[in-house]
């Protein structure tokens, strides 16, 4: 569902696997707990969005916008965020951030670090 706008929204638990939220605005969502593994997530952007314990697994999250978003307890393993913003991204740990991908181009908050192997992804 391209351009999708689903700002303030309240859908905590939601099964969205697979689901195509390119360029969807989930600004200040409530996506607690949402399964979002293999979502197609380009360009869509999360401002101020609850994630806590979301299931991003295998999601494209290619230039997202995660600015203030909470990503507590959110598993990330083999996530995509290249050109993305996580520079104000709230409760993300390296130890999230290693289970992830990204690029050089990729932006993180202050105190953690880009893995070696994103470096040279595209």
């Amino acid at each position: 569902i391209d351009d999708l706008d689903l700002a303030q929204s309240d859908i905590r638990g939601a099964n969205l696997w697979a689901a195509n939220l390119e360029n969807a605005d989930l600004n200040g969502a409530n996506l607690t707990g949402v399964n979002l593994s293999f979502a197609n997530l380009r360009q869509a952007s999360f401002v101020g969005t609850d994630l806590n314990r979301a299931n991003l697994e295998n999601a494209n999250c290619d230039g997202v916008n995660l600015s203030k978003a909470n990503l507590m307890d959110a598993k990330l393993n083999s996530a995509y965020f290249g050109n993305a913003d996580l520079l104000e991204v709230t409760h993300l740990t390296q130890e999230q951030i290693e289970t992830a991908k990204g690029n050089a181009a990729t932006r993180l908050p202050a105190g953690l670090h880009m893995p070696a192997s994103w470096k040279n992804h595209p």
